[in-house]
């Protein structure tokens, strides 16, 4: 991929960009544990984690202490848009800010 990465937002919804903000925080987490930190069902969380996961933001793998867990990670994708994301918001409170202050 040349240039900038393209920008989350367009094809991630508020409650999948939180998901990954956990992650980031967080680092790679069970599935279930995923879940509960976001306060949604464990079918919810499929969902969200399978789109994700089929985006390139996120990969699932079998916990190597219980094979029947999944723990779910960021991918070097995410937390590179994630990163720029951030960047992005930073640049634009500071104008926000600049702005009024003037």
């Amino acid at each position: 991929m040349h240039g900038r990465v393209k920008p989350i937002g367009a094809d991630v919804t508020i409650g999948q960009i939180s998901l990954l903000h956990t992650l980031q925080e967080m680092g790679p987490l069970r599935a279930t544990d995923l879940a509960h930190e976001i306060g949604l069902s464990a079918s919810s969380m499929t969902g969200q984690i399978d789109r994700l996961e089929s985006e390139g933001y996120v990969v699932r793998h079998r916990s190597s202490e219980d094979r029947r867990e999944v723990v779910v990670s960021l991918t070097p994708l995410a937390a590179r848009v994630l990163g720029e994301s951030q960047e992005r918001m930073a640049e634009e409170l500071d104008e926000l800010f600049s702005a009024l202050s003037d």
